[in-house]
């Protein structure tokens, strides 16, 4: 694939569709504040507005730095502006992300019946399966018998010096009680479900973003695109996962014999419409909450901790 290649598949495309997509995308992140309001319930209830303001802009720090640190912003916030402690937000969010992984990885098993896979998408499925369930159990566990993992932090803290170990004892409980969720089960199954509908809409955006390339994508090549190149992006790597998103989109798509340069065309443009809309949309808050960017890039976590 040349980068003249490329470039013509690019200029072909009716870029027209995006508007409709974008829309799709927005209803998916209101699903996404709904999900929240139950998986946050048990420490502190919030308005539908409040939780897509905050998970907006939580979108534009991912999108923009690397490591994943939106997450953490967001569990700042929630913090400093509702009161929360910044560790059980951050638990919950674990807790959110994980049901998330199980839903992509559900929809790449199912997808996956009908299609041949390449070696580089059975890689992916596999060891994001293995993640994630191994996750998802771990805090179950930590739910269920909490002693257990507070007696081995007890151990680790033996070896701190001064408070550091009291400290570490706190943020200990306060984490799991992000994970309690999982205590509240009519809380759980609000959450788990409404993760359905959130994946579905994603997929029905990037099925068309596809019409604009006049790609007549097959529904389970749609879930699989979704699947994979989310749960690609799922380590924290690069700003807004770019890289490795593009690749796995591209290596799906071209499993219908669409042509490379087709296929990475689709794969940018898909990327660009997921990161720039709710990047602009998180900015948009920001100002509305007064906050300036660099105090979320250089929040200390460690403060009001409870």
């Amino acid at each position: 694939m040349s980068l003249s290649d490329l470039q013509h598949a690019l200029g072909e495309a009716q870029y027209g569709y995006l508007v409709p997509a974008i829309l799709i995308y927005f209803i998916s992140l209101g699903f996404r504040a709904i999900r929240c309001h139950f998986l946050l319930r048990h420490l502190k209830p919030l308005s539908f507005s409040t939780l897509f303001g905050l998970l907006s802009i939580g979108y534009m720090v991912n999108n923009i730095s690397p490591l994943r640190l939106g997450d953490f912003a967001r569990s700042y916030l929630l913090g400093e502006r509702e009161d929360i402690s910044k560790a059980s937000a951050l638990g919950n969010i674990a807790v959110e992300r994980t049901l998330d992984g199980i839903v992509l990885v559900l929809f790449m098993a199912v997808a996956g019946i009908s299609l041949s896979l390449t070696p580089f998408l059975t890689q992916l499925g596999y060891w994001a399966a293995i993640a994630f369930i191994s996750v998802l159990l771990a805090m179950v566990v930590i739910v269920l018998f909490p002693r257990y993992m507070l007696r081995f932090v007890g151990w680790f803290i033996k070896f701190l010096p001064g408070n550091l170990g009291k400290k570490m004892h706190e943020l200990a409980l306060l984490i799991i009680d992000g994970f309690n969720v999982f205590r509240r089960p009519k809380l759980l199954a609000a959450s788990v479900l409404l993760s359905v509908p959130i994946w579905l809409c994603e997929a029905w955006m990037y099925y068309v973003v596809g019409l604009g390339f006049q790609l007549q994508l097959s529904l389970e090549i749609v879930i699989m695109i979704t699947a994979a190149s989310n749960l690609a992006v799922s380590i924290p790597s690069s700003q807004g996962g770019v890289g490795p998103f593009e690749f796995f989109a591209a290596q799906t798509v071209m499993l219908t014999d669409v042509a490379p340069e087709l296929a990475a065309a689709y794969a940018l443009v898909l990327h660009i419409t997921l990161l720039l809309p709710v990047t602009l949309l998180g900015i948009f808050y920001l100002g509305r909450y007064k906050l300036a960017l660099r105090e979320l890039l250089t929040m200390d976590l460690r403060q009001k901790a409870d």
